[in-house]
């Protein structure tokens, strides 16, 4: 199993348009996402290989992180997300 962080790692969100950068790769819920260099071709590598179980693991909320993945070639990809606000289950 291979777990790739999103937000930080394979992607930059920003609230605004980063000066003097290129473009966003993918404007979505007033934030603007980069894909980092190579990022795309690194999740595309890990998921052609049959010995690796590739998923997202990330701390953004799914409905933020599901634009990204598809933005990295993987929509279809598992998608863990951390919801540190949601009450936990009881014990």
């Amino acid at each position: 199993l291979v777990l790739v962080d999103m937000n930080g790692t394979l992607v930059h969100r920003s609230r605004a348009p980063l000066p003097g950068a290129r473009p966003p790769d993918l404007a979505h819920g007033h934030r603007y996402y980069y894909i980092r260099d190579g990022a795309a071709d690194l999740v595309a590598a890990l998921r052609a290989d049959d010995r690796i179980t590739f998923a997202f693991y990330t701390s953004m909320q799914r409905r933020n992180a599901e634009p990204a993945a598809r933005a990295l070639g993987a929509a279809d990809a598992p998608l863990y997300d951390a919801p540190f606000n949601a009450p936990e289950a009881a014990a």
